[in-house]
């Protein structure tokens, strides 16, 4: 009998193994904190151990160290609006598109009255606005990583983004390198479960009285940061907007804080300098300390009010693309050492604390409200203040106390 893993640790959810069964019989289960993990049927599996050969997270990958470093951002100020931070991924994209490959990446889709994280195919502009924007919170691959490979073998050029961990297992799955494919990979903090956050999702629903059917977790209408938007229904009809800080969001404190990651996150083994995309992207955070030179305020030609990329071109094959659409972009040359100082998952994993099996037994028991009481307790005082007592019985909130205090 085959076993996939022997500690959930060991499992990044990819979903290659699915992907890679001859047999179809694997599928994806979520545990009883809304992660999902592969499952093989007994009765369909003929024990060829492709599974096994193929899961990157168990294996040692190919990995590249960064060529180059840069501060970066994109010319286009519509494409940068829209993004994260730069605009970079956006700008590479569209340079994809107009060559007439196509485009993998994560999006978030309201249906069913949920909001479903999952990558799928762009193959035109219109829809790229979908892939852009971060999403903190695990998408699902499906049997994305066979639609992959049918357009590589089709010689379509392709340009897949993703965590380290996706692109690293999309690279074990194909088994080769194909020279029309294109990776980028995230600098990733980790991820939530998709039904963690619907879960966030439908407790800020009942707050604000409406069906929330978009999300964004950097809304860069006050500028470069974490600013949560909501786009929600009301009972009437009509489409209203939820702002708040992240500050006051407990989804993103427990996301910020490492409390409510997939367990695999903790002992990650691509937070560090060997990257698996050809190209790695992120938030340039501390460019005011590292290259104030770069700023507008200094001289410079990048906004941080607009956000500035950090990008580490990993690959000859990074490095080719990257020169054919170098002159989209205001870039700085930089180093790993000082892109790696506020963002340390270039270096380390997050810290695994007890928090985490607090709050998760919490979660699991009491629901998401649990959750929203836990995070209240942990601010300030009079911020919280009137505001717990009406998030859950006294009964319950005692019960949740005493667990804390063990």
């Amino acid at each position: 009998m085959i076993e996939l893993f022997a500690e959930k640790k060991d499992c990044c959810g990819c979903g290659a193994c699915m992907n890679i069964c001859p047999k179809t019989a694997i599928h994806m289960e979520k545990d009883e904190y809304g992660f999902l993990y592969p499952k093989i049927d007994t009765e369909e599996c003929v024990e060829c151990g492709a599974c096994k050969k193929v899961c990157a997270f168990q294996n040692e990958p190919t990995r590249k160290q960064p060529q180059r470093v840069y501060a970066i951002a994109s010319k286009n100020n519509d494409l940068v609006k829209k993004s994260a931070s730069g605009g970079l991924f956006a700008t590479m994209a569209v340079q994809v598109l107009e060559q007439g490959g196509c485009v993998y990446g994560a999006v978030m889709q309201h249906e069913e009255h949920e909001l479903h994280i999952r990558h799928v195919c762009c193959e035109t502009k219109k829809e790229l606005y979908h892939l852009q924007g971060s999403k903190y919170v695990q998408s699902s691959l499906g049997n994305i990583f066979k639609d992959v490979q049918k357009k590589l073998k089709n010689d379509i050029f392709v340009l897949f983004s993703g965590t380290p961990c996706q692109v690293d297992a999309l690279k074990s799955y194909l088994r080769k390198d194909y020279p029309n494919l294109l990776t980028v990979d995230i600098i990733c903090h980790g991820v939530p479960s998709e039904q963690f956050f619907n879960d966030y999702i439908h407790y800020t629903q009942k707050k604000i009285g409406g069906e929330i059917s978009e999300f964004k977790f950097r809304d860069k209408s006050s500028g470069w940061g974490y600013n949560l938007t909501a786009k929600y229904i009301q009972v009437d009809g009509s489409t209203e907007y939820y702002r708040t800080a992240s500050s006051d969001s407990s989804y993103f404190d427990m996301f910020i804080n490492s409390i409510a990651l997939r367990e695999n996150c903790y002992h990650c083994k691509y937070t560090n300098g060997k990257r698996t995309g050809d190209i790695t992207i992120g938030d340039y955070w501390g460019i005011e300390e590292e290259h104030p030179e770069t700023l507008e305020q200094n001289g410079g030609r990048l906004s941080e009010k607009n956000g500035i990329s950090v990008s580490l071109i990993n690959s000859d094959k990074g490095i080719v693309f990257f020169d054919e659409i170098k002159e989209q972009f205001d870039y700085y040359e930089s180093t790993f050492e000082k892109a790696a100082k506020r963002n340390t998952q270039l270096v380390h994993p997050v810290k695994l604390t007890k928090a985490r099996k607090n709050v998760l037994d919490m979660y699991r028991k009491w629901g998401y409200g649990a959750v929203e009481f836990y995070f209240w307790c942990r601010i300030p005082k009079q911020k919280a203040k009137n505001i717990v007592r009406r998030i859950l019985p006294k009964e319950t909130r005692q019960k949740i106390k005493q667990m804390l205090h063990r």
